[in-house]
């Protein structure tokens, strides 16, 4: 296997649903909790929001607020760049969503080519249309997970409703970047990745 990595953004990378809940309790005077959160659109903890892409769609939403996934995420990217990990994000939105997210994404690792940016513009889960055989995926979600034709295939976040069967399905679950980082490290010391 060569040493191509596909990482997901939201969720993955970045804390899109603290963030999310912040600028929902704002809008609408609320209490939520983030770390409540089980749906994927928001509605167990967010009653009051007709549609979720409204707030993905806002230009505050991927600014100097919105938090990594854990405080070592930024440097391990770094690391595995330096490690000659052909690194590409692949990330789902509408077009606003987009926009803001790859500003972000531009301001936070300035040295990841745009080439290299895979920006789904749908609201449907699923990665089918990236080639990303002989790669590893990183994401989130079982059905992006489950679409990808990635040769390996990591869940990288807690437990919750989009990705609580993510272990039938033989894919494997990290809790955080530097477990990440050490189950990469394994692979290329059996000779699992190379390149």
């Amino acid at each position: 296997m060569r040493k191509l990595l596909y990482l997901d953004v939201d969720n993955t990378i970045c804390n899109s649903t603290k963030r999310f809940v912040e600028i929902y309790n704002e809008e609408y005077n609320q209490q939520a909790d983030w770390t409540k959160c089980y749906k994927w659109d928001y509605s167990d903890i967010c009653p009051l929001l007709e549609n979720a892409e409204v707030i993905f769609a806002r230009e505050d939403f991927y600014n100097d607020k919105l938090e990594l996934m854990d405080k070592y995420i930024k440097t391990i990217i770094l690391l595995l760049n330096l490690q000659d990990y052909d690194i590409h994000f692949v990330t789902i939105g509408t077009k606003d969503n987009l926009k803001y997210k790859e500003l972000w994404l531009e301001k936070q690792f300035p040295y990841i080519s745009k080439k290299n940016y895979h920006l789904l513009e749908k609201t449907n889960m699923g990665k089918e249309e990236i080639h990303m055989q002989d790669g590893i995926l990183v994401d989130d979600n079982y059905i992006n997970l489950l679409t990808s034709n990635s040769d390996l295939k990591i869940c990288m976040h807690k437990r919750t409703g989009w990705n609580k069967d993510i272990e039938r399905s033989g894919f494997i679950r990290l809790e955080n970047s530097l477990e990440l980082y050490d189950f990469l490290r394994k692979l290329e010391r059996d000779g699992i990745i190379i390149g």
